[in-house]
């Protein structure tokens, strides 16, 4: 969900006082983590970076979903195959509860009854000829290895001239791989 629907690290840069780029850019999914220590000269320790979620529903409220999000849900919906949002939580009971707030503020109803929320790897629930739509690559190689089909979704900002063909390459994906009709 972070990295393919919702702009996790715009949501966050302000929390932790940082400049998210106005330039187009690739976001790697650990921004924020690099950021910080860039910044402050540490790493975000484990507790630090959850209590921003716990105690922050703003975060949650704010994380701005990218304009192919929609796009992706109701092409994907009108196909009538099966699909669901795959997504990781970190350790912490609070983040289940924001990620299924954002989907259902930003996506819809229809939408949360498709999610799943994982607190380890993705692969063990996939299936022979499952697709995978993820930002991070060792997700898609473990993916493909448990016997599924992967595309490595790179994380451009909203305004990155590659973020429009690359969600058109997406949907040629999908169609060749009869996702979507």
């Amino acid at each position: 969900m972070d990295g393919v629907l919702a702009n996790f690290n715009k949501a966050a840069a302000p929390i932790y006082g940082l400049e998210y780029p106005t330039e187009p850019t690739v976001m790697d999914y650990n921004w924020v983590f690099h950021e910080t220590r860039r910044k402050y000269g540490k790493i975000l320790s484990h507790p630090d970076f959850i209590d921003v979620l716990r105690n922050r529903p703003e975060f949650w409220d704010n994380m701005e979903f990218y304009w192919w999000a929609k796009r992706i849900a109701i092409q994907l919906t009108a196909s009538q195959i099966e699909w669901y949002v795959l997504t990781h939580c970190i350790d912490d009971a609070f983040c289940p509860w924001g990620k299924h707030h954002s989907l259902k503020r930003n996506l819809g109803e229809e939408v949360i009854k498709r999610t799943f929320m994982t607190f380890g790897p993705k692969y063990p629930v996939c299936r022979p000829g499952d697709v995978l739509i993820d930002d991070a690559d060792k997700n898609c190689v473990a993916w493909r290895q448990a016997g599924g089909i992967a595309f490595n979704w790179v994380d451009y900002t909203e305004n990155h001239p590659n973020a429009g063909p690359q969600v058109e390459k997406l949907f040629s994906f999908l169609q060749e791989h009869n996702c979507i009709g």
